[in-house]
């Protein structure tokens, strides 16, 4: 079998597992979950309505905004931190409040709260919860990189979860406009300002330069050429003056002359580079204001369409039905909440159960098998009818019970074959050990085997009185191997049960324990040569120690428990006990089951009987 198979075995059998589980416990779970059904359906019908509405609005992938650095209008496109950051503006309280101011919320009493006249509340406490109580009204989400954002608002007016949807979107978009705007005006102030600035500044420059070239005298332009005429005649005087050999003080002065005229016209010259300078940046100058006024004529036509960085593309209207309380979703959530709580107290009440009702408990707690399961049809032992036993197994053959007693006979000849002498004994009294063992006996009997049963529960013998013994005494085990006392016969109704006989044993002797145990090993082979089996009914194993005495005598061991009484606790401990003395445990034996529940919630036992007449099974 490969591991497929087995890990697919093995989760199918949790899964049967977890279906028993909530089968056994389906009154409670059933209870739990109507419980919390009708608790959330009184609750519900007791809540305010509350109404919800949507807006939606689409922001442009390009918008424009004014460059600090250079003044000039430029587009960019909208990124997810942009983006992200508009809905954080969204839902911050100064926006909140706005909203609030808008929708005059401030005298609602619903977001304001009430006010006391004899003890007022300051008014930015009464603020901050208006502001509070509008966040929480509305939502706003984006879905991934979509440009589009939904608000959406909830309150117990409908008119008023539309108008709060619609407030929010107009104010954004209000207040993106106004952003845009203030940019623009901003700029155009600024450039107007820069324009005044450069117009009086280059007046001041045209008013400066025409004043240099009046001082300067460079508007007559033919003084130049005056300048290098006269520079001309003077140097031609010098040098006639100089060939005729006229006197130096002549050539002197005519030398002066000159130096005169150069001058005036070196200084000429500087003024005219000057002038040109003075032009320069003078058209400079009308170059800036020129470009300012251009801008400023942009910006002013740009002011004039400037369009709209975002609208507004779904209008909230007011919701005819209330969202919530969804009876039908509260109910249906309840539903899952109640079962789920109720398969958790299921889950520890199965945990905190350590009621044997199953033999997979058995096998986890302890490394037996279960030998059988006994149905519970059958009267105790301590019923005043005590032969009522005895005549239902004579009479009811074919019966579940005496068919599961044959069962675990079988079993243990097929596992023992050379031990005939099985002690039955149980943790804690009102486990039906008595009752069990003289029921072996007499299917036994009935099925042709030589049995005799040992009552050794000194204390009650009860077996000796279920089977119709009641004046019998525990004799001494002296007299048993001599031989001097015999075990009684069995009757039924007066009629003789064949095969089947009983005698009680006194377990305390007055003599050493190491006598009586050599006593018990000898009384045992004894009683092998004589009986195909030997059932010995012990008292209770935690309870007093004489089963623990019974080692040299018996070859096995059947531990008798009770279907949902008998505690894993009290299992493991018994066996402790029994081990403990080196006695054998063969198996158990489940005692009073319950069948219908058995069955009904998948315990896990099976049980077969045939009728004699066709057509009849149970």
């Amino acid at each position: 079998m490969d591991q497929n198979h087995i890990a697919n075995q093995f989760g199918q059998q949790r899964l049967d597992g977890i279906w028993r589980m909530i089968y056994r416990h389906l009154k409670l779970i059933l209870g739990v979950t109507a419980a919390v059904i009708v608790g959330t359906f009184m609750v519900v019908n007791q809540l305010d309505p509350r109404y919800k509405s949507r807006a939606e609005i689409v922001l442009t992938s390009l918008d424009m905004r004014v460059r600090a650095d250079s003044v000039e209008l430029e587009s960019y496109e909208l990124t997810r931190t942009l983006i992200e950051t508009e809905i954080d503006i969204l839902r911050s309280r100064e926006f909140a409040a706005e909203v609030a101011l808008a929708l005059d919320l401030f005298e609602n009493e619903a977001f304001a709260g009430a006010q006391n006249p004899a003890n007022p509340q300051s008014i930015s406490v009464i603020r901050n919860r208006v502001i509070d109580n509008t966040l929480s009204t509305y939502n706003v989400l984006r879905q991934g990189e979509s440009l589009a954002i939904e608000i959406i608002s909830t309150a117990e007016d409908p008119q008023l979860a539309a108008d709060i949807a619609n407030t929010v979107a107009e104010t954004f978009i209000l207040r993106l406009q106004q952003r845009r705007q203030q940019g623009l005006s901003s700029s155009i102030s600024f450039l107007k300002d820069r324009v005044n600035e450069l117009g009086d500044e280059l007046t001041r420059d045209e008013l400066q330069m025409a004043a240099f070239i009046l001082e300067e005298n460079l508007a007559d332009e033919s003084v130049p050429g005056r300048l290098r005429s006269e520079l001309a005649r003077l140097n031609s005087q010098k040098d006639v003056h100089e060939i005729n050999g006229a006197s130096s003080e002549e050539v002197d002065k005519i030398a002066d002359q000159i130096a005169v005229v150069e001058q005036a016209l070196r200084s000429r010259t500087g003024s005219e580079i000057a002038l040109l300078r003075m032009e320069r940046a003078l058209e400079l100058l009308r170059i800036r204001y020129q470009t300012t006024i251009e801008k400023l004529n942009d910006f002013e036509t740009q002011q004039q369409f400037l369009g709209q960085a975002v609208q507004q593309v779904s209008v909230a209207h007011a919701p005819t039905s209330a969202f919530w309380p969804n009876t039908k979703v509260a109910v249906a959530v309840s539903a899952i909440v109640g079962f789920s709580l109720a398969f958790v107290i299921a889950l520890l009440m199965e945990g905190s159960n350590t009621r044997i009702v199953n033999e997979n408990q058995i096998e986890q707690q302890t490394d037996l098998t279960n030998l059988g399961f006994l149905p519970d049809t059958v009267m105790d032992s301590d019923t005043d009818g005590q032969q009522e036993l005895l005549r239902f197994i004579r009479d009811q053959g074919r019966s579940p019970y005496v068919e599961a007693l044959r069962s675990v006979l079988t079993m243990w000849f097929n596992t023992n074959d050379d031990g005939s002498i099985v002690m039955v004994t149980s943790g804690v009294p009102g486990e039906g050990k008595t009752v069990v063992a003289v029921s072996l006996a007499l299917v036994a009997g009935t099925d042709g085997m030589r049995v005799l049963l040992l009552d050794m529960d000194n204390h009650r013998c009860r077996a000796s009185k279920t089977l119709g013994l009641n004046g019998a005494a525990p004799v001494e085990i002296e007299d048993a191997l001599s031989g001097a006392v015999q075990p009684s016969q069995i009757y039924v109704d007066g009629e003789r049960v064949p095969g089947v006989s009983s005698i009680s044993l006194n377990l305390r002797p007055k003599i050493s324990r190491k006598q009586l145990m050599q006593q018990l090993g000898e009384y045992g082979r004894m009683l092998r040569n004589q009986y195909d089996l030997v059932l010995v009914d012990t008292p209770p194993t935690l309870v007093i120690d004489d089963t623990i005495r019974l080692g040299p005598l018996v070859d096995g061991t059947f531990l008798v428990v009770r279907w949902g009484q008998t505690t894993e606790k009290i299992l493991k401990d018994a066996i402790e006990k029994l081990r403990m003395s080196n006695i054998k445990i063969s198996g158990t034996i489940m005692n009073g089951v319950n069948m219908r529940k058995q069955r009904q919630y998948g315990y896990g036992a099976y049980t077969y009987h045939y009728s004699d007449e066709p057509g009849k099974s149970s």
